[in-house]
């Protein structure tokens, strides 16, 4: 469907996927593999963001990323995700580097507190941890705006 490069770009770098058992892009996976790396420290010192929609029959799926960070180190990824009506979606989060306590949030609440759900927000179901991230489980219709710190 895609070319090797475009391919890699929707894929691993905006995390774009269509689920498994999916078909015509009915449940989206958002899982940035370059993120959820354990050298993605490294990529935000080299790629600062990253942003792309992908047209569908449904609608737009889009999703950016950026990477918060000061001098040397980053300090978490914002995540930002587009899903139209009609779509379900889960959405991997990178955890944050090794021994560090992982905090989520969607726009201004705190849905991931390091070690369990926390708040809730409309169109999100649940917040688990996964083996590599922070695995959002049914995220509705709409815009999130996912922070690791």
């Amino acid at each position: 469907m895609f070319g090797a490069t475009t391919e890699f770009f929707f894929r691993h770098l905006l995390g774009i996927q269509q689920a498994e058992h999916s078909r015509g892009y009915k449940h989206v996976v958002f899982r940035p593999s370059v993120l959820l790396s354990p050298a993605h420290l490294a990529i935000c010192a080299n790629l600062s963001s990253v942003q792309g929609t992908l047209l569908r029959p449904h609608g737009e799926i889009a999703a950016s990323w950026a990477c918060d960070s000061d001098t040397a180190a980053a300090k978490g990824i914002a995540y930002n995700v587009s899903v139209p009506i009609g779509v379900a979606a889960t959405v991997d989060l990178p955890l944050s580097a090794q021994g560090a306590k992982t905090i989520v949030k969607e726009g201004d609440v705190v849905i991931w507190d390091g070690a369990k759900q926390a708040g809730q927000v409309a169109g999100v179901t649940s917040v688990t941890l996964a083996q590599d991230s922070i695995r959002v489980q049914t995220v509705g219709a709409g815009q999130y705006r996912f922070r690791t710190q």
